[in-house]
């Protein structure tokens, strides 16, 4: 039964007979296995090791052989996941961080959504209390009215309070009064020429023209007083209101964005011309390095053939050399140093476009509240704009201060030259009246 389990178990090679290896084989380093070779006690020991299961049918063993392998490699890489905890403790500790970033992000995110309702909370009510006020204000208009903004137009109520001064009657005189009250008045007067006369002499009352918003031949009763104007969508209206605010806050943004770029382009063209300047310079240098450098060359071989070897012309010409060498040590240095700066200043400018154009595409993005983003960004703009300003005002004050100076010191310079020309002019008329 031994020899059948470890033939099963693949703890013996196939070069075997009765579980005994005819030839050795290589075992890996570190091998928890002693030998390859599988004695008849290593047989006894399997034998007895699984002697419970002796009467079982090859279905059951063949089960249980399968459960124990299974079992074995999960040991196994229980016991490997051991040895390597350090690495997943530090994965774990990473999980732990991004979880904890992604919880705080969350949190504040919920913290801002929470501050959102609650002003709509406060806010709501006041929308509905306006809803229904206008529910209410409308309910009672007539069916015509429907589609229209019934607007009342500003100057309907002052038009109709003129048209109504002047169409009151004047009050009644005493001889209407005294004939209203007399009890004879319905009988007819015995002179009806003259009581037609004198009613053709009363003053007339004179009514005015109706006023447009108020006649009802050019006009329905329900409009009187309002316009004809049609009901606008306010959904059409508040997105082209929204339409319009984005349109000028793109034209913003980009009047922003393009003022960047071509402060970047004007800086690179200028530091670009500067460098091409110390190229040109430095070519110059070198031209007239070669020269100098042939022409003291020349002139030493020929000190050489004429003059003695210990002469103090070789001595003075050296330590000429050695100043010269100095001298285009320090130009050189110059250059390079001039190149660094302006190397320096080409990428702070590059920096500072590209923090800029970083600034406007966190202050435009949508998917979150943008409120204290904008805030800070339009601070830092104010900020930055009264930098300028000052900036422009200093140089201003310091160009007038440099062109009184100028201007001061020519016209005393004039003034000098004057009194100088004057002075020459008089000590030659005295030498010209002494030699007389």
């Amino acid at each position: 039964m031994g020899a059948e389990v470890s033939k099963y178990l693949e703890q013996d090679a196939l070069q075997s007979d009765n579980g005994v290896l005819l030839e050795n084989q290589l075992m890996p380093i570190g091998s928890s296995v002693a030998s390859v070779r599988r004695t008849s006690a290593d047989i006894a020991n399997r034998s007895q090791m699984f002697e419970f299961c002796q009467h079982w049918d090859l279905v059951r063993v063949t089960e249980f052989l399968r459960w124990y392998t299974d079992l074995v490699k999960v040991k196994k890489k229980k016991k490997k996941k051991q040895t390597d905890g350090s690495g997943t403790t530090l994965t774990a500790l990473l999980d732990t961080s991004d979880l904890h970033q992604k919880v705080d992000r969350l949190a504040k995110e919920i913290a801002v959504l929470e501050d959102l309702l609650e002003q709509l909370e406060t806010e709501i009510e006041s929308v509905t209390e306006t809803v229904r006020s206008s529910i209410q204000s409308s309910a009672e208009w007539h069916p015509a009215c429907t589609g229209f903004a019934m607007q009342r137009e500003s100057h309907a109520k002052s038009a109709l309070d003129e048209f109504n001064k002047d169409d009151e009657k004047r009050p009644l005189s005493e001889e209407i009064l005294t004939e209203h009250t007399n009890e004879e008045s319905n009988q007819m007067p015995r002179d009806g020429r003259a009581k037609i006369e004198a009613m053709l002499k009363k003053p007339r009352v004179i009514k005015r023209s109706i006023p447009d918003l108020f006649d009802a031949s050019t006009r329905s009763p329900i409009f009187f007083g309002y316009s004809y104007e049609k009901q606008t969508n306010r959904v059409d209206e508040a997105l082209e209101s929204e339409t319009a605010s984005r349109t000028r806050e793109d034209s913003i943004f980009e009047m922003k964005v393009k003022y960047q770029e071509d402060k970047l382009e004007s800086t690179l063209i200028s530091e670009k011309g500067k460098i091409q300047v110390l190229t040109q310079k430095e070519s110059d240098f070198q031209v007239k390095r070669e020269k100098h450098w042939a022409k003291r060359q020349a002139e030493l071989e020929r000190a050489k053939k004429e003059l003695d070897p210990n002469d103090v012309f070789f001595r003075t010409q050296e330590a000429q050399d050695e100043k010269t060498k100095g001298q285009e040590a320090f130009e050189d240095a110059e250059l390079n140093r001039q190149k660094q700066s302006i190397d320096t200043r080409i990428k702070a400018a590059e920096r500072e476009c590209a923090t800029f154009l970083d600034q406007v595409a966190g202050v435009r993005y949508t998917d979150r509240p943008l409120g204290d983003a904008r805030l800070k960004f339009h601070g830092e703009e104010l900020e930055r704009y009264d930098r300028e300003v000052n900036a422009a005002k200093n140089a201003l004050a310091s160009a007038q201060e440099e062109y009184a100076a100028l201007t001061t010191s020519r016209l005393a310079k004039m003034n000098w030259n004057g009194f100088a020309v004057s002075t020459r002019t008089n000590n030659s008329s005295l030498t010209v009246l002494k030699k007389r």
